[in-house]
């Protein structure tokens, strides 16, 4: 286990690298999204300073009746376009294509001016191995001398965008150091985070281990905890709960057992030792034998039951057996309690399916079946006074069958109904374990049949008397249900 574990990552690890990641992606998107806005703003300044110089260099576009077309430059607009180091471009055309005017240092026209849609346009383009980036502005103009006359000229203005891409490289310059040491606080961060979110953790682990089996009875405070820890620490100490009461049943079990074997163990101890200290005598001998025999027997029959419960209670069967068989075995068991009954003038009536169904079967095996009848039956002879009338039925129902022993006796008291299935409990206070029982039929019944996926329960029969029913499953469906 601990080479298995050694491998696995630390929950605190774990906890910090999915939150420093998760600070890493909101930091890098964060990051993004600024430097998208910057590039945003900057290209719309710079394209409304284009727009604008485009417009200011149409107005200088004048019409002569003698000269037709042509521009008048200032000095100081000519110097703007005489630069040699990234100078500013333009180009004048006409409507039909032909070039008016050009700067001298754009090399030859961007493909985007040919363009004869007369819409506004927004490029980038290299010249002479810078990058730029332009506007085609198409500009109406009136003549002068007649003011209903218009001619229509297209307009390219660019500039340089070498401070452009200067200004964004520092941008993403200060964004990765920002990432860089966001980065390096939010590792610090996540990892304190962590530490102190899982300090609760660490605390109610440490008080649960501190519970051993001498102090089951401890519990684990929850006013100290965080509301997500709260159902963790509740389900600990159900789970304590449960295992207290567990090794309380555990002890008495133990305790019980042992006093059950005691009494035949001293009956068989004094039986011997009186055997010894008398003189032979055949007849006393033969009779001291079969009191021991009995009590040997009886020893035998309570390590059986122990057994039985010892075993069956860890192991579930997937078995089954033909109804018909099922109903056999019941009247079998039935069967071999009448002379108990008849010597305690008790009559047994039986009512089973007369026909049962061929292709149904019962989730039981055949020694299980016979004991819990067996069982069910000799609690009712035992517990009923004479004269009493036991009834055995078989009710078949859609999906399952039971198996249920009334009878008209006085019953079980109402206190003692919730014991009924307990290891050792004998609701008849007054009967001795040579004629009671040891208070194990029931607890075994309801072990082999829970083994199976069954149940036995109590229901108390008014005015009075008993119902004891075993309800366990079938496979197919009775045919007088779909019907």
């Amino acid at each position: 286990m601990a080479g298995r574990n050694k491998g696995r990552m630390r929950l605190s690890i774990r906890l910090a690298l999915l939150v420093f990641l998760v600070e890493a992606i909101i930091l890098g998107f964060f990051a993004i999204i600024v430097y998208l806005y910057c590039r945003y703003a900057f290209l719309e300044n710079f394209d409304f300073a284009l727009q604008a110089n485009a417009e200011s260099l149409a107005t200088l576009v004048e019409y002569d009746s003698e000269d037709g077309m042509e521009l008048e430059f200032a000095d100081e607009v000519m110097r703007r376009f005489s630069r040699e180091k990234r100078p500013d471009l333009f180009a004048v055309m006409l409507d039909n294509g032909k070039l008016l005017e050009k700067s001298r240092f754009l090399e030859q026209l961007p493909p985007f001016v040919h363009d004869q849609s007369n819409k506004m346009y927004f490029q980038d383009f290299t010249n002479n191995g810078h990058p730029y980036r332009g506007i085609l502005l198409p500009v109406s103009r009136q003549v002068d001398e007649n003011p209903e006359q218009k001619f229509l000229i297209r307009v390219l203005f660019a500039s340089s965008t070498h401070q452009l891409d200067e200004n964004l490289e520092g941008i993403e310059i200060f964004l990765a150091w920002f990432f860089g040491a966001g980065l390096l606080l939010s590792g610090l961060l996540a990892g304190l985070v962590s530490w102190r979110g899982l300090a609760p953790l660490r605390r109610l682990a440490r008080e649960t281990a501190n519970i051993n089996e001498e102090s089951l009875s401890q519990r684990l405070p929850v006013d100290y905890l965080p509301r997500d820890l709260i159902p963790v620490a509740s389900a600990v100490n159900d789970l304590l709960e449960r295992l207290e009461k567990a090794f309380e049943r555990e002890k008495r079990f133990s305790s019980d057992a042992a006093h059950e074997l005691r009494t035949p163990v001293t009956t068989l101890k004094s039986g011997i030792q009186a055997a010894l200290l008398t003189s032979p005598d055949r007849e006393e001998d033969r009779r001291v034998l079969g009191d021991l025999l009995t009590d040997v027997e009886r020893l035998e029959a309570l390590c059986d039951s122990l057994l039985i419960l010892s075993r069956e209670e860890t192991v579930k069967r997937e078995s089954r057996m033909i109804l018909k068989d099922w109903i056999h075995e019941i009247r079998n068991a039935m069967q071999s309690l009448q002379k108990a009954a008849q010597k305690n003038e008790m009559r047994i009536s039986a009512h089973f399916p007369e026909n049962p169904p061929e292709n149904l079967f019962i989730i039981a095996d055949t020694i299980s079946t016979r004991r819990i009848a067996m069982n069910l039956i000799d609690n009712a002879i035992r517990h009923c006074p004479e004269g009493s009338e036991i009834r055995i039925e078989i009710i078949l129902n859609e999906s399952d069958a039971c198996l249920a022993v009334k009878d008209n006796g006085s019953g079980v008291n109402k206190e003692d109904e919730p014991y009924l299935f307990q290891r050792f409990f004998r609701a008849d206070k007054s009967r001795t374990r040579a004629t009671g029982g040891f208070g194990l039929g029931l607890a075994i019944s309801k072990s082999l049949a829970r083994m199976h996926g069954g149940d036995i329960s109590y229901q108390p029969i008014n005015p009075h008397g008993s119902e004891f029913k075993w309800r366990c499953f079938m496979e197919g469906k009775h045919p007088a249900v779909n019907e």
